[in-house]
């Protein structure tokens, strides 16, 4: 199997934030044709079609349920979004197809990583956007295994959430024609509920200090040890 299994459950509140934030960090990329890896029930990828209602976006999930279930309950007016079952490793389309092609949280679900990504980058025209949990984040040495995304030093990955490394996704990128790529903080503070819940502080109030905090994270090497990274990269 291509996708290892998720145990996490995030509410709704949590979710909510979660997808407007990634429609916004994407709206501003798509034009033309865009994949979305990895759509679960394609909401993220309804909030993008709604606000980029010229582009033509693709849905693909290796689930069929997730799938059906995006397709059957999107909104009538949204009409750009085409939903296909795929296996993220193995994609049934042409080279170079679309201009945009992002994976929000799904690449640390595969298995053979290094042959996900470099299909990925094979149908992608142009940019690529990919977030993920971090490898190298300060939070496996502060919370250990109250981590949201653990990293068991002496005993390898956990195989429910693993962290992935954004310097080897690169490094594999980087054997193909994608040789301008850029690694940036997504978030710094891990968990927002659950660094709020224990802290007893307001999430909202948790959110604005972490988007402040990366912001300035971001003009610093610290970058590399944020709690989620946001790779971009271009063909050349």
């Amino acid at each position: 199997t291509t996708y290892l299994r998720s145990k996490r459950k995030i509410d709704r509140p949590e979710k909510a934030r979660m997808l407007q934030h990634f429609a916004d960090l994407l709206v501003p990329h798509v034009k033309g044709t865009a994949l979305d890896i990895g759509c679960g029930d394609g909401s993220v990828t309804e909030i993008i079609a709604k606000n980029a209602p010229n582009a033509r976006l693709v849905a693909t999930d290796i689930a069929y349920k997730p799938v059906h279930q995006g397709k059957e309950g999107k909104d009538p007016s949204v009409t750009n979004i085409e939903y296909i079952v795929a296996d993220a490793s193995y994609l049934p389309f042409r080279d170079d197809v679309f201009d945009l092609v992002f994976a929000l949280g799904t690449l640390h679900h595969v298995v053979a990583l290094e042959r996900c990504v470099n299909d990925i980058a094979r149908v992608c025209k142009d940019e690529l956007v990919i977030v993920e949990p971090n490898k190298f984040s300060y939070q496996s040495l502060i919370l250990g295994s109250r981590a949201p995304f653990k990293f068991i030093w002496r005993g390898g990955m956990d195989l429910v959430e693993r962290p992935l490394s954004p310097l080897f996704i690169k490094s594999v990128l980087k054997c193909g024609r994608y040789k301008n790529v850029d690694i940036k903080a997504h978030t710094t503070i891990p968990s927002m509920e659950f660094v709020s819940e224990l802290l007893r502080i307001n999430a909202k109030w948790l959110t604005s200090l972490d988007e402040k905090i990366t912001r300035i994270i971001n003009k610093t090497f610290l970058r590399y040890f944020c709690s989620t990274f946001i790779l971009t990269s271009r063909a050349r």
